[in-house]
């Protein structure tokens, strides 16, 4: 069995971390803007989509199959760090980094997307991640590196 340490815990927090934007689609977050009402109104992805424009629909798919990508991407590196033998030869840590890489492109990507479509708490949420990766890649070059 391999040795658990602190990167694979982290790994397997990084692995947690990447889907639960997708409890979003489950939440009332998207807001459609009536024109002709001042009203905000919330709903859940169902309702939200059958209220867009063709376009906003084609950029939001498309979009979030690329955040789907990037962090399906991002579970496997998490994966290969968890599986790899602790402090033997730096295989944990090219994993470790590049998971936490394409964890923060897609959180930006869907950042950029849900601001894009005025929806801000699936927003905070994709830039709540981005910190989150950010600090934690901060943490293994100052903490965690065995170099």
């Amino acid at each position: 069995m391999k040795k658990w340490n602190a990167k694979k815990w982290i790994c397997l927090l990084g692995l947690v971390l990447a889907y639960l934007p997708f409890l979003c689609f489950l939440l009332p977050v998207y807001v459609v803007k009536n024109e002709s009402e001042v009203k905000v109104t919330y709903y859940r992805i169902a309702d939200y989509l059958t209220h867009c424009t063709t376009g906003n629909l084609v950029y939001f798919w498309v979009t979030y199959g690329l955040f789907f990508v990037l962090m399906t991407v991002a579970s496997i590196f998490f994966v290969k760090a968890i599986r790899a033998d602790s402090n033997v030869g730096d295989y944990e840590d090219k994993s470790y980094v590049l998971g936490f890489a394409f964890f923060i492109l897609g959180n930006v990507i869907v950042a950029i997307t849900m601001f894009g479509i005025v929806s801000y708490i699936p927003m905070l949420w994709g830039l709540l991640d981005v910190a989150v990766g950010i600090g934690l890649l901060v943490l293994h070059f100052k903490k965690l590196s065995v170099v």
